[in-house]
This record gives structure tokens, sequence and C-alpha cells, in this order.
């Protein structure tokens, strides 16, 4: 990964922190070339800082000879985070535990690469399956001393959620990997009085299908 941030022709302002505030932190991930001559087009992700997920993005063109000059860049960005105002589910604990189940997921997915292209050894399998039953094991945990209005939080999709799913589509080359992170049935599965929250669960998923189409 590094090799090909290096190989990139803007690779020295790919993951600058942009700015801050009380809830978010943003970093550019991308920089294109823009359509008129010596304009960059710069992709800027936002970040919640209690669940360190991908909250939203935005985009800033600017002008290639002041790339040095960053002090419009850092005044647009914090004018952006202004807007997002607080998240309507800032540190609560669904959000932590819907946060957690997708950084599995995606972690897995990765780990399930690596050892399809035979780029893991006995030790590093070892210590990925012994970390990942950890962590498991933590997220069962807090999932389950959930309250019954947080564990309903966990099947309610909210408005921002719904305008990312443009965004997300591009993300993932394969989509079961986005649906495992969309339909929580991994929560589900391990919430120890599911049936109490079955219908917000299948009321959910019908919301996802409509969003996504049916997998």
């Amino acid at each position: 990964m590094c090799e090909n941030l290096i190989g990139h022709c803007h690779w020295d302002i790919l993951g600058l922190c942009t700015g801050e505030n009380e809830f978010f932190k943003s970093f550019i991930i991308d920089v294109e070339d823009g359509n008129q001559k010596n304009n960059l087009y710069i992709t800027i992700v936002v970040f919640r800082l209690d669940t360190f997920e991908a909250y939203s993005y935005f985009y800033i063109e600017a002008v290639n000879k002041n790339k040095k000059d960053k002090e419009e860049w850092y005044i647009k960005t914090l004018e952006y985070l202004k807007q997002l105002g607080r998240p309507v589910d800032w540190q609560k604990p669904h959000r932590y535990c819907i946060a957690r189940h997708a950084f599995i997921i995606l972690r897995n997915e990765k780990f399930k690469i690596d050892l399809e292209k035979n780029k893991l050894n006995s030790n590093d399998i070892y210590r990925y399956t012994l970390i990942s039953q950890f962590k498991e094991a933590a997220l069962i945990k807090k999932l389950n001393r959930l309250s019954d209005e947080e564990k309903i939080q966990l099947f309610t999709l909210k408005d921002w959620e719904i305008k990312l799913k443009d965004k997300e589509l591009s993300n993932y080359s394969r989509k079961d990997i986005l649906f495992s992170i969309h339909r929580r049935t991994y929560l589900y599965k391990r919430l120890l009085d599911k049936e109490k929250f079955k219908q917000y669960y299948i009321e959910y998923n019908k919301k996802i299908d409509q969003l996504y189409g049916e997998n």
C-alpha cells in the first residue's frame, strides 16, 4: 500500500488531516488533476471521533500551483464540519457496536484475501484468529449489555446512512461485503433476547432492500 501511495503523483498530500472539531476529523484520501489546467480535485473523508467510522465526504477544487498554501483547504473543511453538527447518536453504545461490527467484517475479508493469495504464514494465522476471537467476544458482551432502546437503534436506519449509500456502493468491490455490514445479521444473531427485536430487524432489512435491492 505504501508503494502505491509513493507512486501517486500527489502522494505528498494523501492522508493529510485537513481539519477537526469536537466530533470529527478529516483526511485527504484521493487527489486527481482537475478539468482546468493547474487545478486539483481533492476528496476528503470525515471520520467520527467516537467510533472512528467514516461519516461523510466532500470535494475541494484547488489550484495546483498553490498546493503548498493549504489555508483554503482548512477553512473549507472547518466550514463543512460545522455544517455536519453533532451526530444524533454521538457516543451511543449501539453506534460503537455497529462500527466494530463493520470493522470485523472488513478485517475478515482482508484476511480471507491474504490467505487465498498465500501471503500468511502459520504464526500470522494463529495470531489473527486469537485476536479476532477476543475482539468478537468483547463485542458480543457489549452488545448484550445495551438497553432495549439501544438495541432498537441497531436496526433503525439513519438519514445520514441513506445519504452515504451511493458512495459506499462504489467503494466496495463486492456487494456481499456491503450487505454483511448493513444487514447486521451478525449483531442480530448474537443478541440473547433477539426475539424481542425480530420485527425491528425485519422492517430494517426491508428498507435495506429498497435502498440496495435484494441480495
